[in-house]
């Protein structure tokens, strides 16, 4: 049964380990005992962030990670040892509340630069003065982003590009949180 969860949000799961009896719980194993796969939209997501941990010595396990889009999310947890066993997770995430909508319209208004500031500008050490490095905060109001500092800070973006003379390479935009 898929599981409803709240985007940005620490969504946990435990599983049992069994012992190649089939009755007895393993205790002592690591995340490195584990293979993860984790899917958005039947995608797999390589390199998305997830945190495995024994619960005491149970041989109960705790998996961790933090759906960051809208979208249908499955965690496929596999253990190779013994007698592979496999524990898959299903969550949806969805806008729940018109406050969910609310906070992501104003989001995407900082994303075309309402309310929002950009610094900690780095040039090309080249001399050309274009831009290689940059800070971008989006704020909740416009007197928000006028004192730059903590109050009502929505997002924290960097921003990274390359240059070719004077052709710009890439520009990469990257949520790095509040």
């Amino acid at each position: 049964m898929t599981r409803p969860v709240q985007i940005d949000v620490l969504v946990s799961g435990q599983f049992p380990i069994w012992d190649i009896d089939g009755i007895t719980k393993l205790s002592g194993l690591t995340s490195l005992d584990f293979n993860v796969i984790i899917y958005r939209d039947a995608v797999p997501q390589p390199g998305h962030p997830f945190t495995i941990s024994e619960i005491g010595s149970s041989g109960e396990y705790k998996f961790d990670f933090t759906p960051d889009a809208l979208g249908y999310w499955v965690t496929e947890v596999t253990y190779y040892g013994l007698d592979g066993q496999n524990w898959v997770g299903e969550y949806t995430v969805q806008v729940d509340t018109f406050d969910d909508l609310y906070s992501m319209m104003k989001r995407s208004l900082g994303l075309l630069h309402e309310n929002s500031v950009v610094d900690q500008v780095i040039p090309d050490p080249d001399g050309s003065g274009q831009a290689i490095s940059a800070r971008l905060r989006v704020y909740d109001s416009k007197a928000n982003a006028e004192a730059a500092g903590v109050t009502g800070l929505l997002q924290t973006y960097t921003i990274a590009a390359t240059y070719t003379g004077v052709l710009l390479n890439t520009y990469r935009l990257v949520r790095e949180g509040p």
